[in-house]
């Protein structure tokens, strides 16, 4: 395994949200069984990559065509061609009571030109 998928499992937490199909519903599972599984939750707590959802057909390349810098790692379904967008965070945030910014600050933060951009849906499961 590479060294970015290495971190990427790394920061999961030991039981991770995971699915192959969200008409089945989720489930807690270990860590060493995410990659068995098509979607897996990224950790709540402490956030270490930002997520990006996009809905559209062949979107796995639209980073180079608004000028954004590539992902850290992008996800292709390879059913629609639809795709997710991993950007890793030099350092996590903290999305808790004591954190030091809180999700609704966050999420407008992240809600700029790159989002608008990209025109992408929250991602909860990646």
């Amino acid at each position: 395994m590479n060294q970015i998928l290495q971190d990427f499992y790394d920061h999961l937490n030991d039981a991770v949200v995971t699915t192959n199909d969200f008409e089945y519903g989720t489930r807690f599972r270990k860590r060493e069984n995410v990659g068995d599984f098509a979607y897996c939750g990224l950790n709540q707590m402490y956030r270490h990559y930002l997520s990006f959802d996009i809905d559209e057909p062949g979107s796995a390349f639209r980073y180079e065509a608004v000028g954004l810098p590539p992902p850290t790692i992008i996800t292709v379904n390879p059913v629609n061609s639809h795709c997710h967008y991993l950007y890793k965070l030099n350092t996590p945030v903290a999305f808790h009571a004591g954190g030091r910014l809180d999700f609704t600050r966050f999420r407008r933060h992240k809600s700029t030109s790159s989002s608008k951009l990209l025109k992408f849906q929250w991602a909860q499961l990646v």
